[in-house]
This record gives C-alpha cells, sequence and structure tokens, in this order.
C-alpha cells in the first residue's frame, strides 16, 4: 500500500484511478469529498470515484471497478452528504462525518478511520483545522457544497504560511508542559509533575468557622466573631472546653486534612518522577508538606501529632478558666533542623528520594546577542503634564473625553446611555425664564416635566428605551413592565406613573418632516439597532499622528450649507478645539440606528435620547421650553451637534461595511434626531413648521459627513 500525503491546504491534481493496482490514494485536505458533491460543472470528470479513494468514502478499489452497484450506491450517499451539508453546514456536517458510520459498505465515520492507519493523529489535525478554516469562513451558516469549495480554493490561493490562523497546528500536547490545578489533575497522569508551592502554609480560616468537632458533629458556626463559650464538654476538664478558641482550632485542623488530600493528589499524579519544592518561608513548616516531611523521625512513619490543649493556668500557676493551644512539635523546628529532618528522609529512602539544594543568591542572567549592541544613546519618551509617557493625542478618545478636555473635567467612563447628561439633579440647563419663550396655553400636559432628573436618570430612561418593543400592541403595559423591571434593578425609587405615561407620549409623538411624522411607535424591531458600539480609528489608529481637533469645525465650515442651522457652532467648534490634537482612536455608542421606508429606499437615522431638564422648575408651561427653535441653544450649550457628527460619521462607516457598493450616503443617511422626552407629549404635541417640541432633527450634507470621515482616517481635509 501506498500513501501520498500533501501540505495543509494544498490540493493535488486529482488522481487516475486502475483498477489492476490496489492503490489508495490519501488526502490531507477535504477538497476531493467537497468536489464530488458539488454540482457537476463545479468539479473533477469522475468526483465520485475520486471521493472514494479518500478519507471520507474509502472503499476498496477492486469493488468500485468492478460493480456498477457500489457506484450507484456512492453516488446516492454523496446525493445525501450534499443535502445534510446544505442543511446544517460545514461544522456540524464535519462533526456528523467524523463520528457516524457512513453506510453498510463504508462502515466507519471519518475519524475512526483515520485515527487506524499510521499517522492518524497527525492527519486528523489538519483535518479538523481546515474544517474549522471553513466554518468560519463560511459563517456558520448553511451553505451549498460549491461555496465550500470555492471557500477552500480561495483558503488555499490566500494562505498565508506566516498567519497564526493556517500554521499547523501540533497533532497532540502529551509533550507540552501543562499547568493545571491540582482539583483538575484528579484521575489524571503525567510522565513528570513538579509541585512549586507545596510549602505554602495553609489558609487562614474565615468567619463562620466551620468544623467537626470532637464529637464527630459536622458544625457551622454562623456566630462566630461572638465568642460564646458552651463550656466544658467533661465537667471540670478545662481542656474539653468548648469555646472560640477551641472551635478556630478545629475547623483550623479540617482546613489541613482537605490540604492533605490535596496534597495526596499532587504527589500520585507523576508516572516517572516528582519534582518537589521547599523553602523555609515563614510558617512553612505550618503546611501540610511540613506535616508529610517533618513529622516523623527520618523515614519513619509519620506520626500526625494534633494540637492538644492545655488548661490557662493563673500568674500563680493555679488553673484557671480557658485553655490554651499547643502546636505539635515540627510546627517549631528551626531552618537547620528542618534541612536536617529532610537530609535523613532521603538517605533512608533507598535512592527514591535526591535532594538538591539552590544557593541563596543567583546572578541575575544576561541575555547576550551576537550582534554587537548599538552605541548610541538611549532616549527616554517624554512625559506629557498627566503624568505619562508618549503623546497626549494618542487616546481613546470619545464625545465625552472631547468636552471634558475643554472644560477641565474627568471624562465619563462611559459614552452612552445617559452618561452625557448633566450630573446636577436640576440640570441646569433652563435657558431663559418661562415667560421669554412663546408657549401654548392649551399644550398637553408634559408627565415627565417634574420628574428628577440627572445622569442616574437618563442612564435609567435609556436601558428602558433599549428594552422597550416600540411597536408593542399593548405599549402602555409593556413600558410599564421594563419600567418596573428597571427601577428595581437599578434599586432606583421613581413614580412609575408619570414615567411610563410620559415614555409612552414620547413614543408616540411625530418626529417632524425629516422623518415624514414617523414615530417611533411605528418602527419595529426588525428595523431598529440599539446600542451600536463603534472604534473609529484616527489616522488608521498609527502612533504618534495626529491632528487638530478643530480642523473638525473648519471641515464643517467648508461643507455645510449656509442656511445649515448647526455652522454657527461648527465655527464655535473650530476656534475652542485648535489647541487640542486627536490620534487613536474615537470610542461611542449610539442610542439607537433606525431603518424607515422613504420615497426611493429605504433610510437610516442616528436616535439619541436626551432626559434634560430645559425649563425652569415650577414652570407653568414646560413645554416652551423645548420649542424646536429653543433646542438648538440647548445643543450648542453641551456641544451635542459634535456628538451627533460623530455618530452620524460612524453609522456611514457601518453603512458602507453592511450595504457594500448598493451603499450611497446622499440616499441612505437619513440625518439625525436629538429626542428631548420631556418636552414631547404624544401625537397633538405642539409644532413648529411641522417639527414638534422636543424633537431636533438635523441632516448634514453628505460632503460634510464624507469630509469629516475623511478627516478621521487621513488627519487631512479633502
Amino acid at each position: 500500500k501506498s500513501t501520498v500525503l500533501v501540505p495543509l491546504l494544498k490540493r493535488p491534481p486529482p488522481p487516475v484511478p486502475e483498477a489492476e493496482f490496489p492503490l489508495r490514494v490519501q488526502f490531507v485536505s477535504d477538497s476531493v469529498p467537497m468536489e464530488a458533491i458539488a454540482p457537476p460543472f463545479e468539479v473533477l470528470a469522475f468526483p465520485d470515484r475520486a471521493a472514494a479513494l479518500g478519507w471520507f468514502l474509502p472503499t476498496d478499489i477492486r469493488s468500485l471497478a468492478g460493480s456498477d452497484d457500489v457506484l450507484v450506491a456512492l453516488h446516492e450517499h454523496v446525493a445525501r452528504m450534499a443535502d445534510r451539508l446544505r442543511l446544517v453546514g460545514i461544522s456540524a456536517f464535519y462533526d456528523e462525518q467524523k463520528s457516524v458510520g457512513s453506510a453498510t459498505i463504508w462502515g466507519c465515520g471519518v475519524a475512526e478511520f483515520i485515527l487506524g492507519r499510521e499517522g492518524g493523529d497527525r492527519h486528523l489535525t489538519d483535518l479538523d483545522h481546515i474544517a474549522e478554516l471553513l466554518a468560519a469562513a463560511t459563517l456558520g451558516r448553511q451553505c451549498d457544497p460549491a461555496h465550500v469549495l470555492r471557500t477552500l480554493d480561495d483558503l488555499i490561493t490566500s494562505s498565508d504560511e506566516r498567519s497564526e490562523a493556517s500554521m499547523r497546528r501540533i497533532d497532540s500536547d502529551s509533550l507540552a508542559v501543562q499547568i493545571t490545578t491540582i482539583h483538575s489533575a484528579k484521575g489524571l497522569e503525567y510522565p513528570i509533575v513538579m509541585i512549586p508551592f507545596g510549602f505554602k502554609p495553609r489558609a487562614n480560616v474565615r468567619n463562620p468557622l466551620s468544623y467537626t468537632g470532637p464529637d464527630g458533629q459536622r458544625t457551622v458556626d454562623i456566630a462566630s466573631s461572638v465568642g460564646w463559650d458552651a463550656g466544658c464538654q467533661q465537667p471540670g476538664d478545662e481542656t474539653t472546653r468548648d469555646n472560640q478558641v477551641a472551635r478556630k482550632e478545629w475547623a483550623m485542623m479540617d482546613i489541613e486534612g482537605d490540604e492533605l488530600r490535596l496534597l495526596y493528589v499532587a504527589l500520585t499524579r507523576a508516572v516517572h518522577r516528582v519534582e518537589l519544592w521547599w523553602a523555609s518561608t515563614l510558617r512553612a513548616t505550618n503546611s501540610s508538606l511540613g506535616r508529610i516531611l517533618l513529622d516523623r523521625d527520618g523515614a519513619s512513619p509519620i506520626e500526625n501529632t494534633p494540637v492538644r490543649f492545655e488548661a490557662k493556668m493563673t500568674k500563680t500557676g493555679r488553673p484557671s478558666t480557658g485553655i490554651n493551644p499547643v502546636r505539635p512539635p515540627y510546627q517549631a523546628m528551626s531552618e537547620t533542623d528542618v534541612v536536617a529532618q529532610i537530609g535523613r528522609l532521603a538517605n533512608e529512602s533507598n535512592n527514591t528520594i535526591e535532594i538538591v539544594q539552590l544557593p541563596a543568591h543567583l546572578d541575575a542572567p544576561v541575555w547576550s546577542s551576537r550582534i554587537p549592541a548599538p552605541a548610541d544613546e538611549l532616549h527616554t519618551a517624554a512625559v506629557t503634564p498627566g503624568g505619562r509617557a508618549g503623546s497626549f493625542s494618542w487616546n481613546r478618545w470619545s464625545f465625552s473625553r472631547l468636552g471634558a478636555q475643554l472644560e477641565a473635567a474627568e471624562p465619563a467612563e462611559f459614552d452612552s446611555g445617559g452618561h452625557d447628561e448633566p450630573v446636577n439633579p436640576a440640570d441646569d440647563l433652563a435657558f431663559g425664564p418661562a415667560s421669554a419663550i412663546d408657549g401654548s396655553a392649551s399644550a398637553p400636559a408634559a408627565a415627565l416635566a417634574d420628574v428628577a432628573g440627572g445622569t442616574r436618570f437618563g442612564t435609567f430612561v435609556h436601558a428602558v428605551l433599549e428594552h422597550v418593543d416600540f411597536s408593542s400592541p399593548d405599549l402602555e403595559n409593556h413600558v410599564r413592565a421594563v419600567v418596573v423591571e428597571h427601577s428595581i434593578r437599578e434599586g432606583l425609587a421613581i413614580a412609575v406613573d408619570p414615567v411610563v405615561k410620559g415614555l409612552v407620549a414620547a413614543l408616540r409623538t411625530p418626529l417632524g418632516p425629516l422623518f415624514d411624522q414617523l414615530s417611533l411607535s411605528r418602527i419595529p424591531t426588525t428595523d431598529r439597532l440599539d446600542e451600536l458600539t463603534f472604534d473609529l480609528p484616527l489616522i488608521a489608529g498609527r502612533p504618534n499622528s495626529g491632528f487638530s481637533a478643530g480642523l473638525i469645525g473648519e471641515t464643517l465650515i467648508d461643507t455645510l450649507s449656509p442656511d445649515d442651522p448647526m455652522r454657527p457652532f461648527a465655527a464655535q467648534l473650530a476656534g475652542e478645539m485648535a489647541t487640542l490634537d486627536i490620534s487613536g482612536w474615537m470610542h461611542g455608542s449610539i442610542d439607537a440606528v433606525v431603518r424607515a421606508p422613504g420615497a426611493s429606499g429605504d433610510r437610516y437615522f442616528v436616535i439619541d435620547y436626551k432626559t434634560n431638564r430645559l425649563h425652569p422648575t415650577g414652570s407653568p408651561d414646560p413645554l416652551a421650553a423645548y420649542r424646536p427653535d429653543r433646542l438648538i441653544p440647548a445643543m450648542e450649550h453641551s456641544r451635542y451637534p459634535l456628538q451627533a457628527l460623530i455618530y452620524i460619521v460612524a453609522t456611514h462607516r457601518y453603512l458602507r461595511w453592511r450595504l457594500g457598493s448598493a451603499y450611497s450616503p446622499e440616499h441612505h443617511l437619513g440625518g439625525v434626531g436629538y429626542l428631548f422626552v420631556r418636552g414631547m407629549v404624544g401625537p397633538d404635541t405642539p409644532s413648529v413648521g411641522g417639527v414638534p417640541h422636543g424633537v431636533c432633527c438635523w441632516k448634514p450634507a453628505a460632503a460634510a459627513v464624507l469630509a469629516v470621515d475623511q478627516l478621521f482616517a487621513t488627519g487631512s481635509r479633502p
């Protein structure tokens, strides 16, 4: 018998079998069975016959050449294999082929067949590796055999021998050093076992004490710290007193018993040799290994000397109430006595124990190179004012961190879900007295107007909206259930009714002309992506490179239309961020990206929920503060247009990735909606120019989004 093997992911030309030669050709690659079950126009001239010479359908070549029945049965079985692959995908298909017998004329699975041959472990490891690569490349989905075959061809073509994914794996870890816990080693054997920390003393006892008393009863002392005294178990014998000292010693004995049992497991795992370390550290003699080595005379049996108790004595030598524990003598042995005892044990072990004594001090190893070290002076990295080495601009930036640099404040730990909202419970964002704002006396009541604000409430509302099905037919009860669940989880005492009423009203509020008056309650969960987290590389994530954040504002000035409502903010941004250099990554989490139908197809919008209180506390007309024209200065005050711009650039990159060549920013980018939920009171929410109160919509020009995207990617403006 002859065997031909080829390297991993390298497929040879198909063999041409001849009946008179009993030759079986086996391939490490699983491409031949893929070619057999693929459509005819994708495969070899004789795919079934070729597959019969491999590992998946091993067939005697004489029966294949001498009977059409075998070929027909083989062809039918290959068809069933193809159907199964289409149904379950490559990963499950491969697992089935490994373990399940193929048919009566083949009789065994792939794993059994391969392992029965010379080098089976090596070949099966390679086959597992290829199957794993195929499963990863097909994303674990159902797939057609022809698609799997093309994927394998792509892997062969694009294989990089230096990449970790395509490096050949070891077929067995029997020669590798394995680091394991003693618990997980139970029942296993290893050629050589090393126990480096057996000399460590047992753990200290912790309350509540758990012990087995002299009467054999298992006890958990839930009042361990009280120091209660149950008296003497034998009247008049203080050494039998059941007090806190005795109970602590009993608990320590139980711990030592556990440690001894673990040490027994460790010492009995080796087939050939055990390497055991001993160091005379503090309390090493108290360890379980200390008892094994020292609680004996030379190599005599272990004495298992227990802790005993003696009655306390007064200064005059009279018996007193209470006990003192007396430790076994071996626990007080000096280092000299320890070394002598271990030496006697080794000498009397009939050469089964060897001692290697290490010097107290070892010179540190010095690595040398064949190439002389350069004589250039080593320069240290510059330290920034913040106290760290390297460039300050290289960072994991976010909207919150950018704002914190301007305000000289600590950035939020997370840039999502209400963390960018004011900390002050009153929100400190009331822009002028209510009398300066034109209100409507007939405006609906704002249920959330007097609900406490701040970061914690904002985070709570974001969590609720993330888990609410906006299109639920029983929206109010559904929102109520989610509000109650999250308030209990967060330990937040709130008035449930106004929060539920206010959130339901916000969900039913039309979002204005940009959204074709669509409300959130008309957006199903299938058209909504919550908390889209992103990390955008700035200048491709290259260190020691950066650009001025003020360029973001300058780019907007160049690309926004003259009548864009955020154009004044762009000028503000260009000035206040001119001296702030940024590089590294831009991180964030978008509250929601929603998909809505448009006249020429689907559009995608960025949604951000805001619970900021814009009206003065106790205002008779709180809705007036949420007029669309009043939301612009509120947005600028908190620099929310910058956040919106970062979010829409992230959405642009996400859609470019997911939609591919069909993506068009002019068509697919619908814009941004910042929803101040306190001002959204339902279908009857007052509006100005068709834009309801509480809704701030912005659609930057596609040219502006593309220009900022280029700035983030290259550090330069178009």
